[in-house]
């Protein structure tokens, strides 16, 4: 009875066509997954106008200065920033400072994608505000080319140093993402470096609805199936197979 079962199960699976995989390995879809770059894993001063890293890239980088051709460059920060901060280095922007001292470049703009729909997404930010300013920085969230969520910071307060401020968003569907400096002063260019780009990329789930017009169509070709098969297996009694 074992080897009726195993034939029975195979013809089920084969059957259920686009939903088979789901009865076969016990599951209805596959979870979602997390891309993460952290810029470890890089040498400071290394630089490129695209940079992958777990996962993500990071591309059309704008400085706002005319005729420049800008890059994003590795930059080991160790001794300048903490936690949440991962060591040793962030994403710096045009410039660096050789050694465990942060430098800050000049930042416009610049676009984040993994080439797959995601869900949510962060990133840490640290700023150099000397003087204060009162421009702000935007995670902004597209699908197909239309903006879906957007969500902002400030660094408005009276102190001056290194600020840092943690930037995301979320209950989206995007396919990429864009972070904008904006305001009145110096073009609205904000001096940062950036750490811990996380991106969750959304699982695809059917709806149940779904599910259910896949399982009828699965069952038809099931039967379908076992008629074109010999005599012999298609009087299998089911209801004795243990």
């Amino acid at each position: 009875m074992k080897k009726l079962s195993s034939t029975l199960k195979h013809h089920l699976c084969k059957g259920l066509s686009v939903i088979g995989f789901m009865y076969c390995a016990g599951g209805v879809g596959s979870p979602a997954t997390a891309a993460l770059a952290t810029f470890d894993s890089f040498t400071e001063g290394f630089d490129t106008p695209v940079l992958t890293d777990g996962g993500i890239t990071f591309s059309d980088l704008d400085q706002r200065i005319s005729g420049s051709t800008p890059t994003f460059i590795i930059e080991r920060a160790d001794e300048s920033l903490r936690s949440p901060f991962s060591p040793p280095n962030v994403l710096g922007f045009g410039g660096y400072a050789p050694g465990p001292g942060a430098s800050f470049g000049r930042f416009g703009s610049l676009a984040i994608s993994t080439g797959e729909l995601a869900s949510v997404a962060s990133l840490d930010i640290f700023n150099l505000q000397f003087p204060a300013t009162e421009n702000i920085l935007t995670l902004e969230a597209y699908l197909d080319g239309t903006l879906v969520g957007s969500n902002s910071v400030n660094f408005k307060t009276d102190d001056t140093g290194i600020l840092y401020r943690q930037l995301s968003i979320s209950d989206v569907t995007f396919d990429k993402l864009r972070l904008v400096a904006s305001g009145s002063e110096d073009e609205g260019v904000l001096f940062i470096d950036i750490d811990n780009v996380r991106i969750d990329q959304t699982a695809i789930v059917p709806e149940p609805s779904s599910l259910l017009g896949l399982l009828m169509l699965g069952v038809s070709g099931v039967v379908f199936m076992l008629k074109r098969q010999p005599k012999s297996l298609s009087s299998i009694n089911i209801a004795s197979i243990k």
